[in-house]
């Protein structure tokens, strides 16, 4: 196989540490979302491990001095499962006359551009698990005049859910971006507190939010939720014996393999192939318990097999842009 020098000289592993800074970067959902402490999936059955909730105990009350017998309760850990259920492969066929000739730098021209694409559908695939989720609470709909109600709302909603305040996010479609920023809570610097966001046009922390905007999402589309409202999970194949160069490497929760090997079988010579791999699955997190129809809060289960409990999706709630 006729390669050059440079080409010859690569090391693999620094290669994909590079390719997964870049899927990182260029991860916007990706990153407010659970994904780290979901174990090995190696040996696990059906490709599926579990996310383990901690148990949630109601203590008893018992008057002092008096003969209220204490409180003696079982705890139940709930669990969470996910499974990888797809891949992302991206494999670029590179002749001997355009490795020798044309590329210059196969990290930069070659090995960037497939890591994107494997991060752009990261971000199509969370963002459709965020617009396709059922949702516990109604849909808030949002006032493109006053867009900075219905995003209170959306904490209230979340606080009534019990879900705790650090950590929230608020990722918007375009639609809801504008709105955002051409409201008057933030063109006036004395109620956003700097005059930095709107001269950057850049969405920073609303109401206990932090706000970010995703191309991936419809425009007319918003989620408030916890970090621990979506889990996504990613693993990376081995590398096979026999091919050239590769490494299998993870990094913040994401996982890639990159690797290269030679295909004989073109009648006008061989092919260099670059080959690009993660595994992902994904899930909303869900929780057991009951909402009061008149207060909205939500009261967890301590027995997730109590009857009448049901598994809900409360540490998101969905919003939408209204006309």
């Amino acid at each position: 196989m006729a390669t050059s020098d440079g080409y010859s000289a690569i090391k693999a592993d620094r290669i994909v540490d590079g390719a997964l800074s870049l899927l990182v970067r260029a991860s916007v959902l990706g990153n407010t979302v659970f994904r780290e402490g979901l174990g090995n999936f190696r040996g696990a059955k059906n490709d599926t491990i579990t996310l383990r909730l901690p148990a949630y105990a109601k203590p008893g009350k018992r008057t002092l001095r008096g003969a209220t017998p204490r409180t003696r309760k079982k705890l139940h850990e709930r669990a969470v499962t996910v499974q990888l259920t797809h891949g992302y492969t991206l494999d670029v066929p590179l002749t001997d006359e355009e490795i020798t000739l044309d590329i210059e730098r196969l990290a930069t021209e070659v090995i960037a551009p497939s890591v994107q694409g494997i991060a752009r559908e990261y971000e199509t695939d969370i963002a459709s698990l965020m617009e396709n989720a059922s949702y516990a609470a109604s849909t808030i709909t949002i006032d493109p005049d006053d867009p900075f109600a219905g995003i209170v709302a959306a904490r209230k909603t979340l606080s009534d859910h019990q879900v705790p305040t650090t950590e929230r996010f608020l990722a918007v479609g375009s639609s809801v971006a504008a709105a955002i920023l051409e409201s008057p809570q933030l063109r006036r610097v004395d109620q956003s507190g700097t005059d930095a966001a709107l001269r950057r046009a850049e969405i920073g922390m609303i109401a206990g939010f932090t706000v970010i905007e995703s191309q991936a999402l419809s425009p007319d589309f918003a989620v408030a939720y916890h970090r621990s409202a979506f889990a996504v999970a990613s693993m990376a194949p081995i590398v096979p014996d026999g091919v050239a160069w590769g490494a299998s490497e993870s990094a913040d929760g994401y996982a890639v393999r990159v690797m290269q090997a030679l295909d004989a079988g073109d009648l006008d010579g061989p092919t260099n192939v670059v080959f690009h791999d993660a595994w992902v699955g994904m899930t909303a997190v869900t929780d057991a318990g009951t909402i009061d129809p008149v207060t909205g809060k939500f009261e967890p289960a301590e027995d997730p097999d109590e009857s009448g409990v049901q598994n809900l999706l409360v540490r998101a709630v969905e919003l939408e842009l209204g006309s």
